[in-house]
């Protein structure tokens, strides 16, 4: 627990004042609580021999009355430090969490699933939130008020009446400490399940059109269910621990007050102790009840937050890229050290010299001894199979991974040495599996560039031949494309998309299969436009569909990871190739759809 909690040792060091300021009031309210039964006992000393009257009530009173304001004025100040406190790391861990997910490579999404970051970013968020709250207030109680109720109790009472009263805490301490240890057990199971539940469940929503198409409702609730179960199991078995120490503090308490009066009553009729202390007494046995119970609490808070933090943690320190990729010998530098004209200077091309890249899982070279120029202003197509290479070749310019062998450079500089953040600014990319939020299509677009103008976003829309599918929506631009784009056609996902790229209008332009879903003549509508719209600009284009290399200044052909054709469209079709082949056949296939 304690190696968990030095991960977040900047905080406390942080938020030390106000840390000390809630504990020292904390202190201050337990000593005037702990006063509250002596004077209700004297008081009845003080009735049972001096008689009622009006002075000696009111002295009592106005002593009751005091103590009640100090208490409700300390206690507002040490629950607002603490629990504020509380509340604000939950607020940056959440911060963290997605400042870090924002920064991630590819690995990191392979490690960690979709609805496993979610429950870290929130359940296990709450949970450490509850710790420091919620839990520091039960250990102070537990360590520093339990100890002070038994002092008062022994030096303003009774010892002997004290220590045979508290017998049962001994066995009280044992459980929790034996108990604590399933406890964490079940917990960490129980967090894990919920995860795989969150996974299972937002995979089932994203992917609900394919689910309802292969009929599989019946079968997905099913393993949903058999899921569910799983975590109710966990969650009853570690509520079951958690729960248990509350009745088992009850159970000793009602032993010690059994033990207390029975042994009072003996006390009082020797004249060791007046009425009015034995009364005292067992309010102070009342007022055990808590501090007993708050330890059997931060022993089940501080199980389960420690496992959060384990948990968060785990995600948050997870190696990060760095601002250049991996493998560079010199510094990065800094973004205000590169102006644009620096970055992406006039006539400087893109260029791969015998460049091989392995996947960090793989064993086999996905891409090996590639070389290409592409100038500025030139258009690059590239083709072949599923599993060529790709978008391989296109995640290295994403700097998605760490940098390959050879040399992937700009100009005269190595990608490496680039500020990445500076160089993706200059890069407009739109993937194979389009990506949409939850907005309106006007802040999808927008998403690319939100300071553009109604002209600009017009603009980029007739580009991208999505003008009158927004005219046929009841809303226009403020429609709203659903969950991951659910609520509009695959080829109008891909032209939103295709239309936030164009918005932002970077030197690169990379489409990655990008035009996939949309007919032959919406997309030689496109391809049109980007011609024309960007013939001073470098553009990258995979396509499984030929016909949207052809404009393509140079055309690479990939297989295994190897080029194994290159040359323009009709110097590729001049041959006997792979390239020349499948066009044909494409175009074959297009003639029969058109018969149709």
């Amino acid at each position: 627990m304690f190696k968990q909690l030095s991960k977040i040792k900047p905080f406390f060091r942080e938020k030390a004042g106000s840390y000390c300021i809630a504990i020292f009031s904390l202190i201050v309210v337990n000593f005037f609580n702990v006063y509250v039964p002596l004077i209700v006992g004297n008081a009845v000393d003080d009735i049972a021999g001096k008689g009622v009257t009006a002075g000696l009530l009111l002295r009592h009173l106005g002593l009751l009355f005091f103590v009640a304001a100090v208490d409700y004025s300390l206690s507002f100040l040490w629950s607002y430090l603490l629990f504020r406190n509380a509340h604000l790391l939950e607020y940056r861990l959440s911060l963290r969490i997605l400042d870090k997910i924002l920064r991630m490579p590819r690995t990191f999404f392979e490690r960690f699933l979709p609805g496993d970051v979610l429950t870290r970013a929130s359940s296990d968020v709450d949970t450490t939130g509850s710790f420091i709250g919620f839990g520091a207030l039960a250990f102070l109680d537990s360590a520093l008020y339990l100890p002070l109720i038994l002092l008062v109790m022994g030096f303003m009472i009774s010892w002997p009446l004290t220590l045979i009263s508290i017998i049962p805490l001994p066995i009280v301490a044992l459980l929790t400490n034996f108990g604590g240890k399933y406890i964490y057990r079940f917990f960490s199971r129980q967090q894990e399940a919920v995860s795989d539940m969150s996974t299972y469940a937002l995979e089932n929503i994203t992917g609900i059109r394919l689910v309802r198409s292969y009929v599989l409702e019946e079968d997905q609730i099913a393993d949903f269910k058999a899921k569910t179960d799983y975590v109710y199991r966990q969650s009853f078995l570690a509520e079951v621990w958690a729960g248990a120490f509350w009745p088992i503090t009850n159970i000793f308490i009602a032993i010690s007050y059994a033990i207390s009066i029975i042994w009072g009553t003996r006390l009082v009729l020797a004249g060791s102790i007046t009425l009015g202390a034995l009364i005292s007494f067992n309010i102070y046995l009342g007022y055990l009840i808590w501090p007993m119970y708050a330890s059997g609490e931060f022993i089940n808070v501080a199980q389960r937050g420690s496992t959060s933090i384990h948990r968060i943690f785990e995600m948050l320190e997870f190696p990060e890229e760095s601002d250049k990729t991996e493998g560079s010998e010199q510094a990065a530098l800094p973004r205000e050290a590169l102006p644009p004209e620096a970055l992406f200077p006039k006539g400087a091309e893109i260029a791969f010299d015998n460049y091989s890249f392995t996947y960090p899982t793989g064993s086999k070279e996905a891409l090996s001894s590639v070389s290409l120029r592409l100038p500025e202003g030139k258009t690059l197509g590239i083709a072949g199979k599923t599993g060529s290479g790709k978008t391989t070749l296109i995640r290295q310019l994403l700097m998605e991974y760490p940098s390959g062998g050879g040399v992937l450079s700009l100009g005269e500089k190595n990608l490496r040495d680039f500020d990445k953040k500076q160089w993706m600014d200059f890069i407009s990319y739109v993937s194979q599996d389009t990506v949409l939020f939850s907005k309106s299509i006007r802040d999808n677009i927008l998403f690319g560039d939100e300071a553009a103008g109604e002209e600009k976003l017009r603009e980029s829309i007739y580009l991208a031949h999505l003008t009158k599918d927004i005219e046929g929506f009841s809303l226009g631009y403020d429609t709203m494309v659903g969950e991951r784009g659910i609520a509009v056609s695959g080829g109008q996902k891909q032209r939103i998309a295709i239309a936030r790229a164009l918005l932002k209008d970077a030197p690169l332009l990379i489409l990655d299969d990008a035009l996939s879903a949309v007919d032959a003549r919406t997309e030689a509508g496109i391809i049109d436009n980007i011609k024309e719209h960007r013939k001073d600009r470098t553009n990258i284009i995979i396509s499984h569909r030929l016909s949207a290399l052809r404009h393509a200044h140079e055309i690479l052909v990939l297989d295994e990871g190897q080029i194994v054709e290159r040359g323009t469209h009709e110097e590729l079709m001049s041959w006997d190739s792979w390239y020349s082949r499948q066009f044909n056949l494409q175009q074959l296939e297009e003639e029969h759809k058109k018969n149709l």
